[in-house]
């Protein structure tokens, strides 16, 4: 929602690209939720909605709840690279 967008764009300009430190906004702002959404929810973004619950039918009672994520300021060519390394599951940017 637009009050967490400016929570995130307000920490990029005090802190900086979580990543990387840059404070350049110019290369775009994005929030990076930490677990990914692979690692939290399975297999990816779908599993970020409703979907996550629904796929587990019966059993989602009796199974625990996917971890809370938090956000970070990330710059696009940060938040790009690590989408990479999560999609090929490799442990290093």
């Amino acid at each position: 929602n637009s009050s967490q967008k400016a929570k995130v764009q307000t920490l990029f300009e005090k802190h900086g690209c979580h990543t990387c430190g840059t404070k350049n906004k110019s290369v775009g702002i994005v929030a990076d939720h930490q677990p990914p959404n692979k690692h939290a929810y399975g297999t990816g973004g779908a599993e970020a909605s409703g979907e996550f619950t629904r796929r587990r039918g019966w059993l989602a009672p009796l199974l625990p709840p996917p971890p809370k994520q938090r956000y970070f300021p990330q710059c696009k060519p940060c938040s790009t690279r690590q989408s990479s390394a999560v999609a090929y599951n490799k442990q290093v940017l």
